[in-house]
Formats: structure tokens, sequence, C-alpha cells
């Protein structure tokens, strides 16, 4: 367990709820690039997805990286959990007991048509539910074309803001997808929160 939030106070997945929930402001342009310099240099490995957790190329075209929780990145990590427990109780008051998964930097290719087909966002064999799901656009919505973050809870897919520095929290059960990347590069720092099998 990386952090222990604020626990909400409902947790029923029938109550009228946004599908998402945008906001700005968590991390500066500094901090962003910083984040994108020491993480692209670091190797990155092919998502997998399924759960036999295959290279799929066709469902997702994407690398990531862990950021795991340290003196360096400690920081990262209390900002995130923050944004999360005031927005889980503003907006769903989610029984959540904390994030079970080191964070998410993942990366889209224009070159590779970098994508992520309709999904959920299941969880893991052995970890609690993933409950909660927030990315953060680190990259300038000009430097690449593509890769909106789209949602469908009704059957007409809503499109979410891509503007650098923009999250967005939503639960995990809503299908979303990213589109492909058609040219450049989109980089996006991914995180869940765990708790309980809804009631």
């Amino acid at each position: 367990m990386f952090w222990y939030p604020v626990p909400g106070r409902a947790d029923v997945a029938h109550i009228d709820f946004p599908p998402y929930v945008t906001g700005r402001n968590v991390f500066t342009d500094a901090e962003m690039d910083a984040l994108i310099a020491r993480m692209t240099g670091q190797p990155g490995q092919e998502v997998r997805t399924g759960p036999d957790l295959q290279i799929r190329p066709e469902q997702n075209r994407s690398t990531a990286r862990h950021i795991l929780p340290d003196p360096e990145s400690g920081w990262i990590y209390h900002r995130i959990m923050t944004t999360l427990s005031v927005l889980n109780a503003q907006s769903y008051q989610f029984d959540v007991k904390g994030m079970d998964e080191p964070l998410y930097f993942v990366t889209y290719e224009g070159k590779r048509q970098g994508h992520y087909s309709w999904h959920y966002d299941g969880t893991a064999a052995g970890q609690a539910p993933r409950k909660l799901s927030i990315t953060f656009q680190l990259s300038r919505a000009e430097d690449y074309e593509g890769g909106e973050l789209e949602f469908n809870r009704t059957g007409e897919p809503t499109t979410a803001p891509k503007e650098r520095g923009t999250f967005v929290l939503f639960p995990s059960f809503i299908l979303h997808r990213v589109r492909p990347v058609t040219r450049g590069i989109r980089h996006a720092l991914v995180a869940w929160v765990n708790g309980p099998p809804f009631k």
C-alpha cells in the first residue's frame, strides 16, 4: 500500500456521479519538464493488457515506466494523494483504502500510432479492485496530434481536455480510450486508487 487517503462516506455504484472530473495546476511546467526528462532517461517497457498480461499492439501501443515511492518522488505521491482525497470526498465518496500500485508514466508515440483502445481499468490478480483512476497530461497540446482521452458512459463518447497540466479523475469502471497519436509524443502520469468491492 503506497498511501492511505481520506475514506469516502458512501460506496454504491448506482449513485449518480460525474463520468469524470477535471482540474489543473497540481504540477508546474518546470516540475512536468523535470519529470519527463527523468523518466524518458530510463528504459520503458511495452504495456501489457488482459488478465494474462500479454503485449497486444492492436489494443495498446505504448510504453510505460513505474515511479516508485522514494525520497526523490515522495512529493509527487503527496500531491496526487491530496488531489484524490479531496475530489473523491467532493464528487464520488467511494470507499477507498489506498494505492496498491506505483505511479505509471506512459508514453504514446506518433511514429507508432500509439493508442489504447476502449477498455476499463481492470485489477491485477491479488489486488483490491481499482475504484478511481487519474491521469495527468504532461505534454503540451501543440507537441502532438491525436491522443485524445475519450469516455463512453452513455453510448456517446465525450472528450476530456488535453491542455498541459490538466488532470482527469474518473471511476475505473467507466469505458475509456486514448485515440491514436498521429504526430509527436504524448506523455501522461497515471495512478489508480484501490478499495473493497462495491456494495
